[in-house]
C-alpha cells in the first residue's frame, strides 16, 4: 500500500500503484478525497504519483546481496519454524551465547532438537562478534560436522543450518582452516551431488503426473493432485536451492585457497555448476555463474566447460540477454575468458549468438544507465574474439550490423579511454579486412565521415582500418579513395616522424591497385619517388651499419659492439614494417608503364636488389622485391636498368633453391620473362634452370658414375640424352634438401658436390655456367 503524505500531515492511502495503474484517474480520486487540493492542481498531483511509482519500482529493482538474500530466506523458514509449533505458545526465546552447552547437547537428540540447536547457533554466528567463541569451542564444531556428516540425509533443513553456519565462518580467512580440518567442504560436495540426483527424481515423478493428466484431462481428481504435487515441488525446490545456496557459497570462499580448488575441479564441481545454471532461483544462478567465472580462468577448467558442448551452450542460450543487472555483466565475463578456444567461438556461431550480442550491444549503447554502459565493452571484446576467423567475420556480413559499427565508431568521443576504445576499432579493422564485410562499412557515404574524422584525429587504427577496406573492397570502392588522395599524400609526408600512422598511410596507397590510375602524376606531383628511395636507402644503410660493426668487433671491445648490433638491429626492426610498405606501394605504382621512366632515372632499381641481400632472412620482404621486380621487367625502361646495372638474373637464379614456395615460384615467372625478352640471357638461363629442376637426378648420376670421368660427367650434362630429357621433365620442381647444390671442381672427389659454386662461387658462377 502506497502512501501520498501532503505538508500539512493529510495522509490519503492508495491501495495499489503498478505500472499498469491509470495515474490520471488516481490523482483525479485524490483530488476529490483531499478537500485541500484544488482541482487545478490534479496535474501536479499526477507528477507526484508518477515519481513515487518510479520510487518504488527502484527500491524493488534494487538487487540484493547474498548475505542479505540468505538472512531473509533464514527469518522466513525461522517464522515458519514458530508458527509450526502452535499459535498459542509463546514465541521462541532469543539465541545466547551462554546457552551454547545446551545448544550443544541437543546435537545428541532428535532431528527436531537438532534443527532447534543449530538454528539457534546459526544466529549467534551470524554476528561476527561470536565467531571467535564458536570456533574456539571444539566440542561444537565437532558436534555439527558428525551430524552433519550423520544426518544429512534425513533434514534438508538441517543441512541448511549447519552449513549456514560453516558458511559464516568461511567469510574469514583465518577460520578456513577449522573449516577444511573437518572435511565440511568435502561433505558439501557429497550433499550438492546428493541433493542433483534428488531434484532430478523429482522431476521425473512430476513428470509423470502431467503425463497421467494429459491421458485424462477430464479426472478431477488427477488435476487437483497435479496441482498439489506442483505445489510441493515447488516448495521443496525452493529449500533446496537455498541449500545449494549456502554450499556452493561455502565453497567459493574455500575456493580462494589455491590448493583446494583443483581438488574441487577433480570432484565434478564444474558439472555441478552448470547444472544450477538452469535453476529458478536468480541467486543462486548469479553464485554459481560466478563461480564458474573464476574457474574458467584456468585452462583445463576452460576445456571442461567448452566440452560440454550443448549441456552447456544450451543453458548459456537461455540466459542471454539477461535483465537482472548481476547476472548479465557476469554472463559476458565467462563468456568472454571462454571465447579464446576456438571451438567455443564455433558453437556461439551454430547457436546464433551473434544476433543476440548485436541486440546487447544496441541496448547498452544506447542505455543512460552506468550498470548497462559497463557491459558494453566485454560485449565488444567477445563480438572482436568472434571475428578472429574468416568464417566469424562472413557472419557479419548484414547492414545491421555493420551499420551498428560504424555509428558507434563515429559517435565515439575523442577523448574515450583506450579501454573503451580498443575493443570497438579491433572489431572494425577484423571486418574491415574482409571481402564481405568490407563493402558494407563504405555504405551510406561513411567514407566521407571516416576521412572527417581520421584527419582530425590522426588515428593509427583509423588509418589501419581505412587500410583494410581498401584492399578488401572492389575497384568501385577504392575509386571512392581518390576523392580524398590529396589530404591522403598531405597527411603521408606530415607523418614521417610517426611510424605508426606512416606504416598505414602507405599501405592505404599500396592498397590502392586501381586499372590506369595515374601513378606517375601523382608522384610527379609529390615528389613520392624520393620519399621511396629515401626509405629505402636507409633501411640499406641500417643493415649495412649492423655488418660493419659485427664485423669490426673483436678482442677487448667486442661486449661493446655487441650491444651496439643489438641496438642497431632492433632499430631495423621498428622500420621494417615501414620498409616493407614502400616496396609493396612501389609494386603497386610499377602497375603504371609511365612511372618506369621515372624510376630507371633514380637509384632505386639498384637498392631494391642492395635491400634483397640485406633482408635475405625476410622471406615477406624478399618476396614484395620480387614482386616489384617482375613489375619493372614489363616496363622496357626500368628492364634495362635492372639487366644492365644489377646482377638480378644471379639472385633470381640463386632464390630458385629457397626454402619458401611462393619465392621459387615468383623466381621462376622472372626468369621466363628474362628470357623471352633478352636473348643474351636465354642460354644461361635455360642452363641454370635445368640443373634447378633436375638437381635430384642429377645428384643421383653423380652417385651411380663415381668411376666416370670429370669431362664424360661434363658431357653429358650439357648434351642430355632425350630419354633422360624425358625422365627430368617428370622429376621437374624437384628439390634436393638434404645436399648443397654442385659445383663445378678439377677433381674427381668434389663430384658429389658439384654445383655448389652455385652459392660460393659467386654471381660469375652462376651466369658462366661449368
Amino acid at each position: 500500500m502506497t502512501t501520498l503524505k501532503r505538508i500539512d500531515a493529510t495522509s490519503i492511502r492508495i491501495k495499489t500503484l503498478t505500472p499498469l495503474t491509470n495515474l490520471t484517474s488516481v490523482a483525479q480520486e485524490v483530488v476529490e478525497k483531499c478537500k485541500l487540493i484544488h482541482p487545478s492542481k490534479t496535474r501536479e498531483v499526477e507528477q507526484v504519483l508518477y515519481y513515487l511509482l518510479q520510487r518504488q519500482a527502484a527500491r524493488e529493482d534494487d538487487i540484493m546481496s547474498d548475505r542479505e538474500w540468505l538472512k531473509r530466506q533464514l527469518e522466513e523458514q525461522k517464522r515458519e519454524e514458530e508458527r509450526s509449533v502452535g499459535g498459542d505458545q509463546i514465541k521462541l526465546e532469543a539465541p545466547s551465547i551462554a546457552n551454547i552447552e545446551s545448544y550443544i547437547e541437543g546435537l545428541y537428540e532428535e532431528i527436531p532438537d537438532k534443527i532447534k540447536s543449530t538454528r539457534n547457533v546459526m544466529e549467534l554466528a551470524r554476528e561476527p562478534g561470536n565467531l571467535d567463541a564458536l570456533v574456539g569451542n571444539e566440542a561444537l564444531i565437532s558436534a555439527l560436522s558428525r551430524v552433519l556428516r550423520e544426518d544429512n540425509r534425513k533434514s534438508t533443513p538441517l543441512n541448511t543450518n549447519i552449513i549456514t553456519i560453516f558458511f559464516c565462518f568461511s567469510q574469514f580467512p583465518q577460520y578456513q582452516e577449522v573449516i577444511t580440518a573437518h572435511k565440511v567442504g568435502d561433505m558439501c560436495l557429497r550433499i550438492v551431488e546428493m541433493e542433483v540426483r534428488r531434484f532430478g527424481i523429482w522431476c521425473e515423478d512430476l513428470k509423470g503426473f502431467e503425463a497421467k493428466c494429459a491421458q485424462n484431462p477430464a479426472d478431477k481428481t488427477l488435476v487437483a493432485e497435479l496441482d498439489q504435487e506442483t505445489r510441493k515441488f515447488q516448495a521443496t525446490v525452493q529449500k533446496q536451492d537455498q541449500l545449494l545456496f549456502v554450499s556452493f557459497h561455502l565453497l567459493l570462499n574455500l575456493a580462494h585457497d589455491l590448493s583446494i580448488e583443483p581438488k574441487m575441479v577433480k570432484r565434478g564441481i564444474v558439472k555441478y555448476l552448470v547444472e544450477m545454471m538452469s535453476r529458478g532461483t536468480p541467486e543462486l544462478v548469479v553464485l554459481v555463474t560466478n563461480f564458474l567465472k573464476r574457474l574458467s580462468i584456468v585452462r583445463e577448467n576452460k576445456d571442461e566447460i567448452v566440452g560440454m558442448g550443448e549441456g552447456f551452450m544450451s543453458k548459456l542460450d537461455r540466459l542471454i540477454p539477461n535483465e537482472h543487472e548481476t547476472l548479465q555483466p557476469l554472463l559476458l565475463r565467462l563468456t568472454l575468458n571462454l571465447v579464446h578456444e576456438a571451438h567455443f567461438r564455433s558453437q556461439l556461431h551454430r547457436y546464433h549468438f551473434l544476433s543476440k550480442f548485436i541486440q546487447l550491444l544496441q541496448s547498452t549503447s544506447s542505455a543512460s544507465s552506468s550498470g548497462l554502459k559497463r557491459q558494453m565493452t566485454p560485449t565488444l571484446q567477445i563480438l572482436y574474439m568472434m571475428t578472429l576467423e574468416e568464417k566469424g567475420r562472413a557472419a557479419f556480413a548484414n547492414s545491421e550490423s555493420t551499420s551498428l559499427i560504424l555509428r558507434l565508431l563515429l559517435s565515439q568521443p575523442t577523448s574515450q579511454s583506450s579501454s573503451e576504445r580498443l575493443p570497438l576499432m579491433a572489431l572494425a579493422i577484423n571486418l574491415a579486412n574482409h571481402p564481405r564485410t568490407a563493402p558494407l562499412l563504405l555504405a551510406e557515404n561513411s567514407l566521407k565521415f571516416l576521412m572527417k574524422r581520421v584527419m582530425k584525429t590522426r588515428d593509427p587504427l583509423l588509418w589501419k582500418m581505412l587500410r583494410g577496406m581498401a584492399g578488401c573492397t572492389g575497384e568501385e570502392g577504392r575509386m571512392a579513395f581518390m576523392d580524398y588522395i590529396d589530404d591522403i599524400m598531405h597527411l603521408l609526408f606530415k607523418s614521417t616522424n610517426q611510424p605508426e600512422t606512416l606504416v598505414e598511410i602507405l599501405g592505404l596507397l599500396g592498397s590502392l591497385k586501381i586499372p590506369h590510375f595515374d601513378f606517375a602524376k601523382l608522384a610527379e606531383a609529390y615528389g613520392l619517388l624520393q620519399l621511396v628511395q629515401s626509405k629505402l636507402q636507409s633501411a640499406v644503410d641500417v643493415v649495412v651499419g649492423a655488418g660493419e660493426m659485427a664485423s669490426g668487433g673483436g678482442g677487448a671491445g667486442a661486449t661493446g659492439v655487441s650491444d651496439d648490433v643489438d641496438n642497431a638491429t632492433a632499430g631495423l626492426a621498428e622500420d621494417d614494417d615501414i620498409t616493407l610498405e614502400v616496396v609493396v606501394l612501389l609494386g603497386t605504382m610499377a602497375n603504371d608503364e609511365n612511372i618506369g621512366p621515372m624510376v630507371s632515372k633514380t637509384q632505386i632499381p639498384q637498392i631494391l636488389m642492395e635491400l634483397m641481400i640485406a633482408k635475405e632472412d625476410d622471406d615477406e620482404m624478399i618476396l614484395q622485391i620480387i614482386y616489384c621486380a617482375y613489375q619493372f621487367l614489363l616496363i622496357e625502361s626500368t628492364r634495362a636498368v635492372l639487366l644492365d646495372e644489377t646482377e638480378i638474373v644471379s639472385y633470381l637464379i640463386d632464390l630458385l633453391y629457397d626454402r619458401n614456395v611462393e619465392i621459387r615460384k615468383m623466381c621462376d615467372v622472372c626468369l621466363d620473362l628474362i628470357s623471352e625478352t633478352d636473348d643474351e640471357y636465354l642460354l644461361k638461363i635455360r642452363h641454370q634452370k635445368f640443373h634447378y629442376h633436375n638437381s635430384e637426378w642429377l645428384h643421383r648420376i653423380a652417385q651411380s658414375t663415381s668411376t666416370a670421368s670429370q669431362h664424360d660427367l661434363m658431357y653429358m650434362v650439357e648434351q642430355p640424352d632425350p630419354q633422360y630429357e624425358s625422365y627430368a621433365g617428370q622429376r621437374r620442381g624437384a628439390i634436393f634438401d638434404s645436399k648443397e647444390p654442385w659445383s663445378d671442381s678439377d677433381s674427381e672427389a668434389d663430384v658429389d658436390d658439384f654445383g655448389k659454386g652455385m652459392v660460393v662461387g659467386g654471381n660469375n658462377a652462376l651466369l658462366d655456367g661449368f
